[in-house]
């Protein structure tokens, strides 16, 4: 069992990705995974919280920090009902 469940926590997987370092994401790829993730959060049951485990390195065609666009997107999508750190 996960830790979450133990902690009485009900998890809903949203998005998972990976890749090879090869250089910048392509805007496309960024657009289509960022729009299936906050398609899948906003769709999801009643949500407390939302964790986002970015690796912090992601450089993309127009955002040299793609991470933190990603955060950027999501925050704008979801609102300001979650607290944010």
């Amino acid at each position: 069992m996960c830790r979450g469940r133990k902690a009485g926590l009900e998890l809903v997987p949203a998005v998972a990705a990976r890749a090879t370092p090869s250089g910048p994401v392509t805007d496309a790829a960024l657009d289509a995974l960022t729009g299936e993730l906050i398609a899948k959060l906003k769709a999801a049951p009643k949500l407390d919280g939302i964790l986002l485990a970015l690796h912090g390195a992601m450089v993309t065609e127009s955002f040299p920090h793609g991470d933190a666009e990603i955060v950027r997107r999501v925050r704008a999508a979801m609102g300001t009902r979650f607290r944010w750190w």
